[in-house]
């Protein structure tokens, strides 16, 4: 019959050693670099010379959609006032659409359903997921967010330094997208 717990000796019925077979259910997959995060994509929505009002109703649907993909979003002004204009553009922009949103300067109150933020003092809160650039410069802190959409306004000025973030992001390699409205 052979040694102790050798060739079916005292083991439970159905079971035997030294036999290969398949798996019962398939292994958990290894990402592919572990503990690492993907590189942030930087999109360029470039407005039509509409003036400001165009540009902002592109940010406004780059907004909608990023909602509705359940994101979390972040919305970065110049100033408290453009900030402010911003709040009420949200409000009207679109007359059967409600997006769900506040400024920095109101505490948001617990319990509240995802929303998005819109600031100017470059402290995104708990928000890593979608930036939305409205300012004329890069965001010291745009790093740590997943995707950045930069709103590219009609005027020859404000295109030169959209110009300039972009030669910015694709000289440190990040994935760039032009998206032409």
């Amino acid at each position: 019959m052979g040694a102790f717990g050798y060739c079916r000796y005292c083991l439970e019925p159905g079971r035997s050693q030294r036999r290969q077979r398949q798996a019962g259910r398939a292994a958990l997959p290894v990402p592919r670099r572990p503990g690492k995060r993907e590189v942030t994509r930087v999109d360029f929505y470039i407005a039509g010379a509409g003036g400001e009002r165009d540009w902002l109703n592109v940010a406004c649907r780059v907004i909608e959609k990023a909602w509705r993909r359940e994101h979390d979003i972040y919305v970065h002004t110049d100033n408290a006032e453009a900030m402010a204009q911003f709040d009420n553009l949200l409000w009207s922009f679109r007359p059967n659409s409600f997006i769900p949103h506040r400024n920095e300067a109101v505490q948001a109150a617990a319990g509240t359903p995802r929303e998005v933020l819109i600031g100017c003092s470059g402290q995104p809160g708990d928000h890593h997921d979608v930036l939305i650039n409205l300012t004329h410069s890069k965001p010291d802190f745009f790093g740590r967010f997943t995707r950045i959409a930069e709103i590219v306004p009609g005027d020859e000025q404000a295109r030169r330094r959209s110009r300039e973030r972009y030669k910015y992001y694709r000289e440190r390699g990040y994935p760039l997208h032009v998206h032409d409205l």
